[in-house]
């Protein structure tokens, strides 16, 4: 027997807001955050009772200021890494009781998501405005926390003489710059490699393949870097 999904009325809270934000993350690694991983950016640690389902309901609490802010909710629609609707019921402070609808919208942009969110059906307009100034905020945590490994891998750009020792390199005495070489070089490297794999790593989580491949492909870029290093600058 399948069970029928109720949608909250609200058609006497027309209160809404509307935010998007152009994230870095892949819509594989948001739609995961807001189905399996709310304390890896949003809930506090091991607070979350939550299955990815239709009409299942869910909890999890937030820590502010030494109080307790518990969220309740329900499933109501899901589309894998596209779409993610749900009830966003809190208390005094947040929606006041009342049962809101968020929907999250996933639209692939370049190597990251263009991300729309709709929260609908507040009971005042007070309700509604410290809502507008909270979830960009949010959103903004969300991306930063779900994309760890960016913080490691930064290219910092270096002056004009900079870049005229990199282009003139071996028009010159090597020996001169090597240090630089070996400091600028395997940055672009590593870079370039963990970049790449990465982004094949968050597109395919959950295929066992694709994240052993991955494994492999970086154990391969250290062996054949370690091997050709001396050949190219220690001779």
């Amino acid at each position: 027997m399948v069970l029928s999904i109720s949608w909250p009325d609200l058609s006497q809270r027309p209160f809404n807001l509307m935010v998007e934000r152009k994230m870095e993350c892949s819509p594989n690694v948001l739609y995961q955050a807001w189905t399996k991983q709310f304390d890896s950016w949003f809930a506090a640690p091991g607070s979350v009772l939550m299955e990815a389902e239709v009409n299942t309901t869910f909890f999890f609490e937030t820590h502010f200021e030494g109080k307790r802010h518990p969220h309740y909710g329900r499933f109501l629609r899901l589309e894998q890494y596209r779409l993610i609707g749900l009830t966003w019921i809190t208390g005094e402070g947040g929606t006041k009781g009342a049962e809101t609808v968020v929907t999250v919208e996933l639209k692939p942009r370049g190597n990251g998501t263009h991300l729309y969110l709709t929260h609908a059906g507040f009971p005042d307009e007070n309700s509604r405005n410290q809502h507008e100034q909270a979830w960009p905020l949010v959103i903004e945590q969300l991306d930063k926390r779900m994309m760890p490994d960016r913080q490691g891998y930064r290219l910092k750009l270096q002056q004009e003489d900079d870049f005229k020792i990199v282009l003139f390199i071996f028009f010159d005495d090597k020996n001169k710059y090597l240090p630089y070489i070996k400091t600028n070089i395997t940055s672009l490297l590593d870079y370039f490699i963990a970049t790449s794999i990465s982004k094949i790593y968050n597109y395919n989580r959950r295929n066992k393949r694709m994240v052993y491949l991955c494994y492999l492909l970086f154990y391969i870029y250290y062996l054949v870097y370690s091997m050709l290093w001396p050949l190219l600058f220690w001779s």
